[in-house]
């Protein structure tokens, strides 16, 4: 009878060749078996698996005490007795064989109930594919007291923990060479161009959307050529839009590098100063920090005292929460204490003062000048914000920066006649405390912060605020500018895009030629007004964790009720060309 061997050319084995061979399988197979047993043992008493490994590792310690090794050699394929040890010289070709050590296979199986990839042995998996129906696999099978929460031979967790230590490499790197992007919008062949918008109904919503359609978007070009708008119905100017060169953008990299530093580390105070602008708020997240159940409690304790002394019926449990924690009506802000005790030292109501609201916590700080807290001990007087004097040595950088957009503000034709009379509600203060030469007397910084739809409450009637988006590290997506009740959006950014598009998920960026004294943009706005005022930002998309966009904004607060002149180191006068 031919041999299928030798008629495909193989080189056929001998008699004792087979032999040995047959015998290593066996011993294979059995040690295979052992772990199918070992595997359904597990699952049935739920037994570790180093348990199983030691029952794996002690049979075949027992074959191979038991029988010869037999192990082929690579270079020339004849087999070779070893015996017990661990290696062998092959008498045909003086090559060095090694015995060969079975590892377990491992797979991946899927938990019927929460849908996560995990990996166990491939013989347990076998036998739980074996069972038919009657078998499920669960995460609670992968070791005792194990849940779907556990992250032990989880994919995705794997995939996470991966994915977060790619990022500490690019934060760390991102951190290490830290600066302000370069890449300012171009005007290209865009002219200034001014708009008469209709004011419709505003909506009621917290959070603002761009709606392609129904919104008018105005690209970061044209406003870097320059943009003014009118109310179509009172015909009263409300927004402009101004060109800032690269070399007075970069003046003020000393001030926001520096409050990027202490954002990262975390050394920036909490801000929960009751704005509008941080939305709705999430009272049962809110009660749940430990400083404002602090604060509840010590108001719980002053309510009891008072009703206690006044002879009053007291409540307890979630009754009397009732009576210290209150939401606003905008459900925006909530004030805790006792609205029936707690009083000033002048003996008015606490909750009359917008200052004792808090909201959800935002990153946003304010700078410059504003009133001592009215509650406090010294009312009307004018005072540093905490963002001043953290940063009083860097506070300067900005005199630059904000010199340059009021000289733009108050030549403009448009907007003459409103800083002049900026300049004179300013004289009427007793005080000279305003940033360099403008009448801004305050100014916010926001990082990475979405607003809701809001009006600048605190500013002064008729007065403009201004904005500038300053971008660190890689570019951003998203958060336009919105004018709700006017349907329009604006592309506040300092970079041009390849291919403009309003378009959230498809606007590409790169960096614009010529940098050197190319110009930015720069947006005034009557942002304190009742109706033209509101305002908000859309969602923000950040292409890594090392990309922030920064929002610089300078308004003018009312601070006529101030008893004594301030001075600072930020004063130079204000000045009308």
């Amino acid at each position: 009878m031919p041999d299928p061997a030798c008629d495909l050319g193989l080189k056929r084995k001998s008699a004792r060749q087979q032999g040995r061979a047959r015998k290593n399988w066996a011993v294979e197979m059995k040690v295979e078996e052992a772990e199918e047993q070992d595997a359904a043992v597990k699952r049935r008493r739920n037994v570790r698996p180093s348990a199983s490994a030691t029952a794996r590792n002690k049979l075949e310690q027992e074959l191979s005490a038991s029988t010869d090794r037999w192990e082929q050699c690579s270079a020339c394929g004849e087999w070779t007795s070893l015996g017990q040890a661990a290696e062998q010289t092959c008498q045909a070709c003086s090559a060095t064989v090694f015995r060969h050590t079975h590892k377990e296979l491992q797979t991946w199986i899927l938990c019927e109930l929460c849908g996560k990839w995990r990996t166990i042995p491939a013989a347990t998996a076998r036998y739980a594919e074996g069972g038919g129906n009657s078998i499920s696999w669960t995460c609670s099978l992968l070791r005792p007291g194990a849940t779907c929460r556990t992250s032990a031979n989880d994919w995705g967790a794997t995939v996470r923990r991966a994915a977060a230590a790619t990022r500490r490499v690019t934060c760390q790197s991102s951190a290490d060479e830290m600066h302000l992007a370069q890449r300012l919008a171009l005007p290209g062949d865009k002219l200034p161009i001014a708009c008469s918008w209709s004011m419709e109904d505003v909506p009621s919503m917290p959070w603002l959307e761009y709606v392609p359609g129904r919104d008018t978007f105005i690209e970061a070009d044209q406003l870097a050529a320059g943009v003014h708008a009118w109310d179509a119905s009172s015909g009263e100017h409300i927004l402009s839009t101004i060109g800032l060169t690269s070399e007075v953008v970069a003046s003020c990299g000393p001030f926001i590098l520096r409050m990027l530093e202490l954002f990262r580390a975390g050394l920036l105070p909490v801000n929960r100063d009751g704005r509008a602008s941080a939305g709705p708020i999430d009272i049962k997240a809110f009660l749940g920090q430990p400083e404002v159940a602090e604060q509840v409690r010590q108001a719980q304790h002053r309510r009891t005292i008072r009703l206690r002394a006044a002879g009053k019926p007291q409540q307890e449990g979630p009754q009397q929460l009732r009576h210290v924690v209150h939401i606003s009506t905008d459900m925006r802000k909530v004030w805790i204490g006792d609205a029936e005790g707690d009083r000033t030292m002048g003996g008015r109501d606490r909750m009359d003062f917008a200052k004792e609201w808090r909201s959800n916590s935002i990153q946003s700080w304010a700078g410059g000048l504003k009133l001592a807290d009215m509650p406090g001990a010294r009312p009307n007087e004018v005072v540093s914000s905490s963002l001043s004097m953290l940063l009083a040595a860097q506070e300067p950088s900005l005199l630059g920066l904000v010199n340059e957009v009021w000289r733009r503000f108050a030549a403009d034709q448009a907007t003459r006649a409103a800083a002049e009379r900026m300049a004179q509600a300013t004289a009427h203060t007793h005080f000279g405390g305003c940033l360099g030469i403008s009448a801004w007397n305050a100014y916010s910084v926001n990082i990475d912060y979405r607003t809701a739809c809001h009006v600048d409450g605190k500013n002064m009637p008729g007065s403009y605020s201004a904005l500038v988006i300053l971008e660190v590290g890689p570019s951003f997506c998203g958060c336009f500018y919105m004018l709700p009740q006017y349907h329009v959006a604006l592309d506040l950014k300092q970079e041009q895009p390849e291919k403009p598009s309003p378009g959230l998920g498809g606007v590409k960026h790169g960096n614009a030629p010529g940098l050197l004294g190319a110009p930015g943009n720069a947006m005034l706005h009557r942002s304190g007004d009742q109706l033209a005022g509101v305002h908000g930002n859309t969602s923000l998309w950040k292409s890594s964790s090392a990309a922030h966009r920064i929002a610089l904004v300078l308004y003018q607060t009312d601070l006529k009720l101030c008893r004594s002149p301030f001075t600072s180191s930020s004063m130079q006068g204000v000045v009308l060309p």
